[in-house]
């Protein structure tokens, strides 16, 4: 996936996800929206990328996860329980001893 990172932007491996959280994030105009955290680790520096429906990147980005993570569900099957939860709900968490993935082939931009 290609994220900008301070103002450039920067190709990340999908294998430098460490998980991923849904929840809700309250708008300007007052209404609640779904929000995807993924935590990120790149050559030792943390970011946190956060998705919200208002981003233009969402539809790709929620159609995109089960493809490349087969155990995070479809945004149908996790979508009503973010906006009811009190804190995010987990969707996707690396094992420490899961290998790296190499040569994936799914780009997101």
């Amino acid at each position: 996936m290609v994220l900008m990172i301070d103002g450039n932007p920067c190709e990340v491996p999908w294998d430098a996800v460490q998980g991923i959280s849904a929840g809700r994030v309250r708008m300007d105009n007052e209404m609640w929206h779904l929000a995807l955290a993924a935590d990120i680790d790149r050559q030792g520096s943390a970011r946190l990328v956060i998705v919200t429906e208002a981003d233009r990147i969402w539809a790709r980005f929620t159609q995109i996860l089960p493809q490349v993570f087969p155990c995070v569900p479809s945004v149908t099957t996790w979508g009503p329980q973010a906006l009811t939860a009190s804190e995010p709900v987990s969707l996707y968490d690396r094992p420490s001893d899961l290998p790296r993935m190499r040569g994936t082939e799914t780009r997101l931009q």
